[in-house]
């Protein structure tokens, strides 16, 4: 990484060589999002990035949460941290020199403008919400008070923008059956696979929107090929967008039938209620069933050239972590974390806050404690709960806050679903604060054990 005495990134020359196990599987698509998301939120004026796959004698695993974006994400992290440590600045103040903003710096380094940019705004206000120059001073002052003490603590925060779309350009479809029935119930059938991140309860809720009816009368019907044919897998975190989307579509024709309908006798039909409506429109011999399709707009990737417009827009945010290292056991403590994310339109707040709650949560284990091990055979050690270690509700922030940004604006982006932003891996990096935050507290963010994860205890053992 080439910068200045200010801290401004002035190029980047990065290889990233990733591990794909015995055989190629999901390996060459998670290795091509890393190559794209390597930038997180910084401009980065001159870039030369490749990446290369390595056969290794290991079993094959699918993709984890972010599908290759966080660990690239981590490498600018740590850039950022060490231009920092070099500088003896801010942390925060780089980053926030770097992050995208106004005119001439939001193209990224494969050629797509980063439109609807909302991360200088985020992190600003991020940084006044959770008072992080006040607690930032506080800590130095304890620490320089004490130096010897149990407890090391630490602030940091870190932004992200994570791209929305499946890179495989054919996978961005999807299509929805809509069937309206005579005592006004709706019954829709979709592509989408529900696993607990409520993408159901958001088809149901903008099907209802469309008809201006309650989300209790309409019903989602388990995922069949019988009623949608051809679907795409639910990742990539636009499992609500393209579903929602075609939902929409469906619902939209059959509404425009009834209104028909309803202003083919203005005097007669003005006045009935949605279920009188659904009758007259039935006895009149219209159709009350139809098929959606939803293709996401606007992308397109050249893979030869590393040019184009491979996501649709970005979901953006910011968390702030604190956290205290005990300096005799290495182990990390998370006190209190602070989320803002631009979802734009929320669908449903509910269910995005506890997207972005879990998100995170998974994060901080990847960031302290996960990791497979293996032995020098290639057997896997870490098989179970036993040697596999994973968040409990022990490790969760007594002070947690999320909030969502307020952003009509997204709109013009985000055709997909009424404006809404996917939620799904956009906050698993905001983890990356909590790693940011232990180096901080550690207080020699250029020692190279530091830039592993996971930040183990005994990782922090050896530096200390």
């Amino acid at each position: 990484m080439a910068f200045d005495q200010q801290g401004m990134i002035l190029g980047l020359r990065a290889e990233l060589l990733a591990d794909g196990g015995a055989y190629l599987d999901l390996s060459a698509a998670i290795l091509q999002r890393a190559l794209l998301h390597i930038d997180n939120a910084y401009y980065l004026p001159l870039a030369e990035i490749s990446g290369r796959i390595c056969r290794t004698n290991l079993a094959p695993n699918t993709a984890f949460r972010g599908f290759g974006a966080p660990q690239a994400m981590a490498v600018i992290e740590n850039i950022i941290e060490e231009i920092a440590a070099e500088l003896q600045l801010d942390p925060l103040e780089v980053r926030k020199r770097n992050c995208y903003r106004g005119k001439n710096r939001i193209t990224t380094h494969y050629g797509q403008k980063v439109e609807n940019n909302l991360l200088p705004e985020l992190l600003e206000q991020l940084e006044k919400s959770c008072d992080y120059q006040q607690r930032r001073a506080e800590i130095a002052a304890a620490t320089a008070a004490d130096s010897s003490a149990t407890e090391l603590r630490g602030i940091a925060i870190t932004p992200v923008k994570f791209g929305i779309s499946f890179t495989a350009i054919f996978l961005n479809q999807g299509s929805a059956l809509v069937n309206l029935y005579r005592d006004g119930s709706v019954q829709v059938s979709t592509g989408a696979t529900e696993m607990g991140q409520g993408v159901n309860t958001k088809i149901k809720q903008v099907v209802a929107d469309v008809f201006e009816i309650s989300p209790e009368k309409v019903r989602v019907m388990p995922t069949s090929t019988e009623k949608n044919a051809n679907t795409s897998p639910t990742a990539a975190s636009s499992g609500a967008d393209i579903n929602c989307a075609a939902a929409i579509d469906a619902a939209m024709q059959i509404k425009k039938r009834l209104l028909k309908v309803r202003h083919s006798d203005a005097n007669s039909n003005s006045s009935l209620s949605f279920e009188e409506l659904v009758n007259v429109a039935y006895f009149d011999r219209v159709n009350l069933c139809a098929q959606g399709f939803y293709s996401t707009p606007h992308i397109h990737y050249d893979a030869q050239q590393g040019k184009g417009r491979p996501f649709l827009y970005y979901t953006q945010g910011a968390a702030a972590s604190e956290v205290s290292v005990d300096r005799f056991t290495g182990n990390i403590r998370l006190l209190r974390c602070d989320i803002l994310m631009d979802l734009g339109r929320p669908i449903n707040r509910a269910l995005d806050c506890g997207q972005i709650c879990g998100a995170f949560i998974q994060g901080l284990g990847w960031i302290t404690s996960e990791s497979l091990s293996y032995s020098a055979t290639g057997e896997l050690l870490s098989c179970s709960p036993t040697t596999y270690k994973i968040p409990s509700i022990a490790d969760l922030p007594p002070i947690f806050n999320i909030e969502i940004f307020e952003n009509d604006s997204a709109v013009s982006v985000s055709a997909a679903a009424n404006g809404s932003k996917a939620v799904g891996e956009p906050p698993f990096p905001l983890a990356l604060s909590v790693w940011a935050a232990a180096r901080a507290a550690v207080g020699r963010s250029r020692t190279p054990l530091l830039s592993n994860i996971p930040l183990s205890p005994q990782l922090i053992l050896q530096v200390l």
